[in-house]
């Protein structure tokens, strides 16, 4: 999700995915599949929820590896995962600069 998506906002998508065209689906579930336009999420778990919502397309993406990037423009979880019926691994990466907890560590380090 691109802008500054709240709980409410994700919670939406995800509740909504399953009712939206095909074409619809496709290209959301495209969205975050470069480190340079991750998906911004409100909180971590959230990734795990794309990867099991709507990574593949709608069918429960399996995540089988988790990584921090660092990038120019910041920390960027990777998160590979498999689809189901599909042994190729995937990416995506998320922009987790929103989460409340991160948002308190950087505080509290001075960041």
């Amino acid at each position: 999700m691109h802008g500054h998506p709240n709980a409410g906002d994700f919670d939406a998508l995800i509740a909504s995915f399953p009712t939206l065209s095909a074409d619809r689906r496709a290209a959301i579930a495209a969205i975050g599949t470069s480190e340079n336009a991750p998906i911004r999420v409100p909180d971590i778990k959230d990734e795990y929820v794309w990867v099991g919502k709507i990574a593949c397309n709608g069918s429960e993406g399996q995540v089988q590896q988790q990584a921090l990037l660092r990038t120019a423009t910041g920390d960027v979880d990777e998160l590979e995962f498999t689809c189901p019926g599909d042994d190729k691994p995937h990416a995506a990466y998320f922009d987790f600069s929103a989460d409340p907890t991160e948002q308190a560590m950087k505080k509290e380090l001075g960041q």
